[in-house]
């Protein structure tokens, strides 16, 4: 497998897509901006991911350039574009979510996540979590958050105009949809029935 792998690199500034094989694993990286994303494991495998968000887009190429050139001195080679990557990045839970409002809630993710997908998955593993946000930041990049039960009313262009969408668990918000139902057809919960003790008799 390795004899179709190559030891020239050519690497492209602010959009790097590379895969590096050697010793019976693979390494890639994805670069878009100022957000990475690399890939590693063994051959054959699906690997493991890690994202990081950097200050700015130079910052992301030295990153990725950096380690790049830390796996070819370990004798990975060049193997063509990543795999695991774009397929990691692809949404796959998007159909769970809905656009909306959450209330109650507080933002547990203050650093947030370079990618939606990264939310999406985060946010199913954990019961307590209501949704997510988009957030915008002054560079121009986005940011995921997860929201968990809290105080505050998270919606699109909430917190000074931040908040560029908010996405719903479709099992928080069926929930809330059905007690609204329940509540306007007049079956909301039932109330505690108060038993009257009659006073005993006179003998």
């Amino acid at each position: 497998m390795l004899a179709r792998c190559s030891s020239r690199l050519y690497l492209r500034i602010m959009n790097m897509d590379l895969r590096l094989e050697g010793e019976g694993k693979f390494w890639e990286i994805v670069q878009q901006g100022q957000r990475t994303i690399s890939a590693f494991g063994k051959l054959g495998s699906a690997g493991r991911t890690d994202s990081h968000i950097h200050y700015q887009v130079d910052a992301a190429t030295k990153f990725a350039e950096s380690k790049v050139k830390e796996k070819t001195r370990k004798g990975y080679k060049k193997c063509g574009k990543a795999k695991v990557c774009p397929a990691f990045l692809k949404p796959k839970y998007s159909k769970d979510f809905v656009e909306g409002t959450i209330t109650k809630a507080k933002n547990i993710s203050p650093k947030g996540m370079a990618y939606e997908c990264e939310a999406q998955t985060a946010c199913k593993a954990r019961g307590d979590c209501k949704g997510y946000f988009e957030h915008v930041g002054y560079d121009g990049y986005p940011t995921y958050h997860l929201l968990a039960p809290g105080t505050e009313t998270w919606k699109k262009g909430s917190h000074t105009g931040l908040v560029a969408s908010v996405r719903v668990k479709k099992e928080g918000a069926k929930a809330v949809a059905a007690a609204k139902t329940s509540e306007a057809a007049g079956h909301g919960p039932k109330k505690p029935v108060m038993k009257v003790l009659k006073k005993p008799a006179k003998c």
